[in-house]
């Protein structure tokens, strides 16, 4: 995010501003489902209603525009499908205007059915896995993965077959995570994170040894939680794109919002991981009020 890179941006921003281009921010997901003829329907999660998206589903793959984010934060919500047994698989995205009119992949597995319980073979199989090959092989192992951390968790919590399953879950996961930087599409399941803290805190509580919950990497879920943690301040990795595009208030938005957290975070870490500190934001702000300060019927500062 360099200050050359958002320059040129700002000039660009400028002139489709003056020259009165719109754009429209409404991104498309291509939505790939397994077994085909088992989806029903295709939903987006909303704070009021669900939003059908597709319904019947008539093909393997499909094109589906979203809407548009809700106002200038990144819109976290779930794309989840409707499988003809009852069952539903859904997956948390993050839509932003930066995303534009891009593309992205979701790929629904339906998952076995909750008996019999898998065997440890069946989760060694699908979830002992390095980082996943491509982004359909992480999708599969994070429904089969996380279908078999829940269906076992009751019983054998932290059992080795629940470690393995928890292990392939977050590796998925975190590899559609960190796929786009500075933030991607692909959310991280809120409910993998709580048990991410519940295995931190059995090594803060000494209660295990970090090497006894192998293949669990306690160190990798810590950095996961604090990238969870800093969403705020990579966000701001996203100004360059919504200068050029125009969207001086949400560039505003993000990078007030990376500031007060970057103050609030640990900023060495900040620094090392994202290559952000305070005087690039600072020097983002002063661009941003400049360009907003130049609109045409901006009041004078």
């Amino acid at each position: 995010m360099s200050d050359a890179r958002i320059l040129r941006a700002a000039v660009l921003a400028a002139a489709l501003v003056l020259a009165g281009v719109a754009n429209t921010w409404a991104a498309t997901v291509r939505v790939t489902v397994s077994p085909p003829d088992a989806a029903q329907q295709i939903k987006l999660s909303s704070p009021l209603a669900d939003e059908t998206l597709l319904d019947p589903v008539a093909a393997p793959t499909n094109d589906i525009q979203l809407p548009s984010p809700n106002g200038d934060l990144p819109d976290r919500r779930s794309i989840f499908v409707k499988w003809s047994d009852g069952s539903q698989s859904d997956f948390p995205i993050v839509l932003t205007s930066a995303l534009g009119s891009r593309r992205f992949d979701l790929y629904f597995v339906r998952p076995p059915g909750p008996s019999p319980l898998p065997t440890l073979a069946d989760v060694q199989r699908e979830c002992n896995i390095a980082r996943p090959t491509s982004i359909e092989a992480a999708f599969r192992a994070y429904y089969m993965c996380r279908n078999y951390a829940l269906a076992v968790e009751q019983d054998s919590r932290w059992f080795p077959i629940h470690r393995v399953a928890i292990a392939g879950w977050f590796i998925a996961n975190y590899a559609l995570y960190t796929r786009f930087p500075p933030l991607s599409p692909y959310g991280f399941d809120p409910e993998l994170a709580d048990r991410l803290r519940e295995a931190i805190a059995l090594v803060k509580d000494n209660k295990y040894r970090a090497d006894k919950l192998s293949p669990m990497r306690v160190a990798d879920f810590e950095r996961a939680l604090r990238e969870l943690a800093d969403e705020p301040v990579r966000a701001a990795g996203l100004v360059p794109q919504l200068i050029q595009d125009g969207q001086f208030a949400t560039a505003d938005r993000l990078n007030r919002l990376a500031l007060d957290a970057f103050d609030a975070a640990d900023a060495k870490a900040v620094i090392t991981s994202y290559g952000v500190n305070r005087s690039l934001l600072m020097g983002n702000q002063s661009l941003i009020d400049s360009l907003i300060a130049n609109q045409p019927g901006s009041p004078p500062l």
